[in-house]
């Protein structure tokens, strides 16, 4: 049952990401993405100074860079046209007859590369705050392990319902902060470790609540 469940969260999770991430390409403009990033900038640079910012651009601006090359490399649409002439000008005709299907197009592909660019510097973002993360998480670990084991040693009761309650709210805050990174909006910069903070209390108790074998 609870294997069931589980996979059906995530089928959910998956939907909900697709339809979110679709949802920005398909209806949230250009003009409102670069908006948004620039608000969201400010905030960082704000709560976290411009130091912090110009690295997180940085680091951002390395991987879109080489994701592009990778991905686009220096090809254009007329690149993928036929070398045949006749068939060349039959394709060029068509674009022109269905102009407002190209241009439709052109602006959801920089509405994409610019969300692209926006859920990088949030990947950036998140990484910086690692070594915030990194002892938090094993501290929770460390402090779950050591009440287990006291529990052991004094027949403590762990309990099955704080255990599974734990490892859902770490699933679920798993699937926000993931939501976080494709959401349309601009965020505050202590998003994710706040939801870090959660993680780490979620597995600290889901730990020290893990059934006792006799």
């Amino acid at each position: 049952m609870a294997q069931k469940n589980s996979s059906a969260s995530m089928w959910i999770f998956i939907i909900t990401a697709f339809a979110v991430f679709a949802l920005s390409l398909t209806v949230v403009t250009q003009d409102y993405v670069r908006k948004s990033s620039v608000a969201e900038a400010q905030k960082i640079e704000a709560e976290l100074g411009h130091s912090t910012l110009t690295r997180i651009n940085s680091m951002a601006d390395d991987w879109y860079l080489r994701t592009l090359d990778k991905w686009f490399g220096k090809q254009t649409l007329k690149n993928w046209m036929s070398e045949d002439q006749a068939q060349r000008e039959r394709e060029e005709r068509l674009l022109k007859q269905n102009s407002r299907v190209v241009k439709w197009g052109q602006e959801r592909k920089e509405a994409l590369l610019d969300l692209g660019y926006w859920i990088l510097r949030r990947i950036a973002l998140f990484l910086i705050w690692l070594p915030l993360w990194i002892p938090l998480a094993a501290l929770a670990i460390f402090h779950g392990v050591n009440d287990r084991e006291i529990k052991k040693t004094d027949f403590g009761y762990t309990s099955p319902v704080l255990n599974h309650w734990a490892r859902q709210i770490m699933s679920l805050v798993s699937m926000l902060t993931v939501l976080l990174f494709l959401s349309p909006v601009a965020i505050e910069p202590f998003a994710f470790p706040l939801m870090m903070g959660f993680w780490a209390i979620a597995a600290g108790v889901a730990i020290g609540n893990v059934q006792k074998r006799i």
